[in-house]
């Protein structure tokens, strides 16, 4: 990691950045070293959310392409879409505590009250001509469906509370989040309109964390259905994730 960071100062001995920064820094390296390759100029770098045609190893497994519609509850107005293009799907773990005070958690639930209860935003059809003044709805639609549908929890301090750690620990172990169908969560158009229900269903099959300075990675092995902990140079089973 010092080494992909040492032109930006990141990454250095003691500086480190969390996993989801990480991952980013990972994914850039990979895209640019395309990009490079595409274009032959090795004195200019892509960006990760430059287009790459043919695409790169990173958006042919991550690109998740979205876009968000606002309807108005009142009148009914609708607004253009607002795309969203990506390789990580975020969300606060702040957000998720305000779900749990709520509702049962599960990861459905999660993704369906984050879009739902997303910011308030005026009508899309308000003008001096017609004054609406109700509030949207949001609707999410998804485009394309990744081979990996990566979500990034991001926490919003270095110190995690004890409370928030156990939450998503708790989630993340409960059997609703080991398996998601994306139709539960997203409308289905483009490409994905038609698409088969064995091609909305992801499985919960590894992470990245950060913890005291250090990454570590927990993957999922299907053959001995084991998961297995990656630690420098350490690899072992741990067994189940809920043992």
């Amino acid at each position: 990691m010092d080494w992909l960071g040492r032109h930006e100062d990141r990454f250095q001995l003691g500086d480190m950045h969390d996993a989801a920064e990480a991952l980013d820094a990972i994914f850039q390296a990979i895209h640019n070293e395309h990009i490079i390759y595409q274009s032959k100029q090795t004195d200019k770098e892509g960006d990760i959310d430059d287009q790459c045609n043919p695409r790169c190893i990173i958006h042919t497994l991550f690109a998740c392409d979205m876009f968000d519609l606002y309807k108005c509850k009142f009148c009914g107005s609708t607004s253009d879409p607002e795309f969203i293009f990506d390789t990580m799907y975020r969300i606060y773990v702040s957000e998720v505590a305000l779900i749990e005070s709520k509702a049962k958690l599960d990861w459905t639930t999660v993704f369906k009250h984050i879009i739902s209860n997303g910011p308030g935003r005026s009508c899309p059809g308000f003008s001096d001509e017609t004054p609406c003044e109700g509030k949207t709805n949001t609707d999410r639609w998804i485009l394309r469906l990744p081979f990996i549908f990566g979500v990034n929890l991001v926490w919003d301090s270095e110190q995690a509370s004890s409370s928030h750690a156990k939450m998503i620990l708790s989630l993340i172990a409960s059997q609703p989040f080991q398996k998601i169908d994306l139709r539960d969560l997203f409308h289905l158009g483009g490409d994905t309109a038609n698409a088969d229900i064995r091609d909305t269903i992801y499985h919960f099959r590894g992470m990245v964390c950060y913890y005291g300075k250090h990454y570590v990675c927990f993957f999922f092995n299907i053959l001995s259905a084991e998961w297995y902990l990656f630690d420098d140079q350490t690899i072992r089973s741990i067994g189940r994730f809920s043992a």
